[in-house]
């Protein structure tokens, strides 16, 4: 776990010596967004080992951690696509008035 955020701190600062040292600006936007996925993929890691019970100490606890990571992903998208329909359907009938 130490390891994993020391690998992730190192990541976030070799992006941003990247995003200083670039000059294009699509090429900023892109390390930007890649800031951003590091952050998330972090973050969410991290929430997922501390509210189950994973145990990390066997193959078999990282087959259950992963399992229950990328179902909480799913989860997380099938929220977030019905929470953008519903805005844009409350929208449409904002506008069509």
């Amino acid at each position: 776990m130490i390891l994993g955020l020391i690998l992730a701190i190192i990541g976030l600062v070799i992006i941003g010596l990247l995003f200083i040292r670039i000059k294009h600006f699509g090429k900023k936007i892109r390390l930007i967004i890649l800031a951003a996925l590091l952050v998330f993929l972090i973050i969410s890691v991290n929430s997922t080992i501390r509210s189950g019970d994973t145990k990390l100490d066997s193959f078999g606890g990282y087959l259950n951690m992963v399992s229950s990571y990328l179902g909480w992903l799913v989860d997380f998208g099938k929220d977030s696509i019905k929470f953008t329909g519903n805005i844009i359907k409350n929208l449409s009938i904002g506008f069509g008035k």
